[in-house]
């Protein structure tokens, strides 16, 4: 009966975790991959969405900023301006400007 008690624990224990990361693990749509580099050559960004249009920042494989909101209906394009060689200005120009959101980000 032990046995059997400790089994399902174990069991649900890693069906938990399989579960965490899978919801974890964001599929991003790696066609819409856009390299930029700073003025001088510096830094060398991703910019990555997701499947609701929202936006993730790499630089290499480092994730460096994860855009928290709930994402979008239709696929939108978030533009990138380079202020310094370490910041950027993220941000997002809606047709109608109801909607429209910045965000500076430091680059590490």
């Amino acid at each position: 009966m032990k046995k059997a008690l400790l089994g399902i624990i174990v069991i649900l224990v890693l069906g938990t975790i399989s579960i965490y990361l899978l919801i974890d693990n964001i599929k991003y749509e790696r066609t819409r991959d856009k390299k930029l580099t700073s003025p001088s050559g510096k830094n060398q960004i991703i910019l990555r969405y997701d499947n609701l249009s929202r936006p993730y920042i790499f630089k290499g494989n480092t994730l460096i900023y994860k855009y928290e909101g709930s994402g979008f209906n239709e696929e939108v394009e978030w533009q990138i301006n380079w202020i310094t060689e370490n910041e950027i200005n993220l941000y997002y120009d809606s047709e109608n400007d109801q909607f429209d959101e910045s965000y500076k980000i430091i680059i590490p």
